[in-house]
């Protein structure tokens, strides 16, 4: 609210008090009547007399006298003010009112604007929050993947690091550890490797975002040498199970076996994407590529 619409509202809100002031006045003055019948009354005057004194009781008698010749014009006044303090009452009333809701509706506009970039600033909050966190792997997480991997398969996989750095190398390791207690083997030229992890120490990887409408950063990449013929994801039978879909796999289809592979990884919570990137694996070989986080 502006200063000028303040000075309004306190001048709308004081003319409404003097209404009132004057309603007040006007009552009283229409009350004329009622003193005049009652100091008529001699029982009256006398309890004036007894409870007060004899100089009230007269003075109440020439009040009476006074006012009697008088009344009509008393109570016209009296009346005229009554219904003037009315209306501006009302008037004073209606105005400030509507002002004051003028007020609390801006009031309420600016409460919600307020409420939204609080809203706003704490989902920020939040996200930096969950960004700066290192990315881990749960136990349930494992669990899961044990289960989904049941009866897949096992084929070798690599896990390697692009830019490496303590959350990357942390991360990592909690992949190969989850691979290896699902019994998806170390392939034979890494298990010499610290923590059975390769570390691409001149390999730059970025972050990039899945595809469709998710808008979620890629944790990893599944690396493959097939450039060419590795088609994902195409359909594959399913059974749904304790809130998983598992897929019914040849050992023989290379195809299939990376596809549901690829499928258990993402409903097991870990956000990754296809690549196809000749030199990062040899021949025959996949892997897992942990990429920095966004």
């Amino acid at each position: 609210m502006t200063s000028s619409d303040s000075a309004w509202l306190s001048f709308w809100s004081g003319l409404a008090v003097i209404g009132c002031i004057v309603v007040v006045i006007g009552v009283v003055l229409e009350g004329a009547e009622y003193f005049v019948k009652w100091g008529k009354k001699k029982r009256f005057r006398k309890w004036v007399g007894a409870v007060f004194n004899d100089d009230r009781r007269r003075l109440v008698v020439s009040w009476v006298k006074y006012i009697k010749p008088r009344i009509l014009p008393i109570e016209t006044v009296g009346f005229t003010m009554l219904v003037f303090g009315l209306a501006v009452e009302l008037l004073g009333g209606f105005a400030a009112g509507r002002m004051q809701s003028k007020e609390n509706s801006e009031l309420e506009t600016t409460n919600t604007q307020l409420s939204l970039q609080i809203e706003e600033l704490h989902s920020n909050n939040l996200a930096l929050q969950a960004k700066l966190q290192p990315r881990i792997i749960t136990d349930r997480q494992i669990t899961n993947f044990i289960f989904l991997t049941e009866y897949l398969p096992k084929f070798p996989v690599r896990v390697e690091v692009a830019m490496p750095s303590e959350e990357t190398a942390s991360f990592a390791w909690q992949v190969r550890r989850m691979l290896n207690k699902a019994t998806f083997p170390t392939p034979n030229s890494d298990t010499n490797l610290p923590i059975g992890v390769d570390f691409l120490q001149n390999a730059y990887s970025v972050p990039f975002i899945q595809g469709g409408t998710t808008n979620i950063w890629a944790d990893a990449e599944f690396v493959t040498d097939r450039t060419n013929d590795f088609k994902y994801f195409h359909f594959l039978a399913s059974q749904h199970t304790n809130g998983f879909d598992r897929y019914f796999v040849a050992d023989n289809d290379t195809n299939d076996l990376y596809s549901a592979f690829i499928s258990y990884l993402i409903q097991d919570g870990i956000e990754i994407e296809v690549s196809y990137t000749p030199g990062f694996v040899e021949k025959g070989q996949c892997a897992i590529l942990i990429k920095q986080k966004p």
